[in-house]
């Protein structure tokens, strides 16, 4: 499920960079820079958010085998 919404957010990403770097050649260092730093912090932001979920559902796991009754 998110490696498909992942897959999903770096092709549109990556359409939208090419249609921005045609018009502003001399500027594609800065755009390649630019795009690899919200890149790096998406896919940080991803994975913290990721593990979070995970982490949320062992916890829940945890507490309702805690207050089992028997």
């Amino acid at each position: 499920m998110i490696m498909k919404i992942w897959g999903r957010v770096v092709t549109a990403w990556i359409v939208l960079s090419l249609l921005l770097a045609i018009p502003s050649i001399p500027y594609i260092t800065e755009i390649l820079v630019g795009s690899l730093i919200v890149g790096f912090l998406t896919l940080v932001a991803s994975i913290y958010l990721f593990f979070n979920h995970v982490n949320v559902r062992t916890r829940n796991a945890r507490s309702e085998t805690h207050h089992r009754p028997g």
